[in-house]
């Protein structure tokens, strides 16, 4: 599940920088917040499967 939660946290990310410079810019800053909720959740989901 870590590995699939990184690949989603890429493919935010990706998706994020093409909007960068834009004039749609609000966008890639709503994805980066979305990028560092994914890795927040990676991190948890990784100490709980360490713990079991």
């Amino acid at each position: 599940m870590s590995s699939v939660m990184r690949d989603l946290v890429e493919r935010v990310s990706e998706v994020a920088r093409r909007y960068e410079g834009t004039d749609r810019e609000d966008i890639a800053f709503e994805l980066y917040e979305v990028e560092r909720g994914l890795r927040g959740a990676t991190r948890r989901l990784d100490r709980l499967t360490r713990s079991l």
